[in-house]
């Protein structure tokens, strides 16, 4: 495995969000939530929460993912939950503008894609509507994840991460280390790239 175990291990599950704040790292507001206390989801979150999107700390595609508007605080979708943790988060308006994945093999950026949702709605996959565009990222932002990537400090031949742009500032919604798609066919030097590191990994 080119992308070690242990590292898998971690990646995961994705309260891992919360060991890269404590390294520093700006992530989306989060919170870990035990399924025994989601009746009172709302008293476990900042009160400006509004709209809280909740997720399974393991999981992926936007499986199982909903979202609670205020007004919903005791609907049957929480109830339906049947994960014993999840994350909670308030909904990011800037989503609307897009989610944004930086694509690297090895250490080195390869490429960015722009992941915009469909029209009135919050997820970005394409299952879900979203579309796809390669993009040329702001030197700022690619700074910013470029110092991400330092502060993870694990191996790995991939690594794609998600985030949003807050302010001018890239907040982490997800660091993707475990078969993550790597938008190739956007970008296809990228297939070279990557051949080229697993050969030299393989030395």
């Amino acid at each position: 495995m080119f992308n070690p175990p242990s590292v898998v291990r971690w990646n995961c599950n994705k309260k891992y969000l919360l060991d890269l704040q404590k390294k520093g790292v700006p992530i989306v507001p989060t919170v870990i939530i035990n399924k025994t206390d989601l009746p009172r989801i709302r008293s476990l979150v900042p009160n400006n929460w509004s709209t809280l999107i909740v997720k399974p700390t393991v999981g992926a595609s936007g499986f199982g993912v909903i979202k609670i508007e205020e007004k919903d605080s005791s609907s049957k979708d929480i109830e339906s939950l049947s994960f014993n943790e999840v994350l909670v988060q308030p909904l990011i308006k800037e989503i609307e503008n897009g989610e944004y994945s930086f694509i690297y093999i090895g250490k080195n950026l390869s490429h960015v894609v722009l992941k915009i949702p469909a029209s009135g709605d919050y997820r970005t996959n394409y299952k879900h509507g979203g579309k796809e565009e390669l993009v040329r990222p702001d030197k700022g932002i690619a700074k910013q994840v470029e110092n991400i990537i330092e502060k993870v400090n694990l191996p790995f031949l991939y690594a794609r991460v998600d985030g949003v742009i807050v302010r001018r500032q890239f907040l982490l919604m997800e660091l993707e280390l475990i078969e993550p798609y790597l938008f190739m066919c956007q970008h296809p030097p990228s297939a070279n790239l990557f051949a080229k590191q697993i050969a030299s990994l393989l030395k």
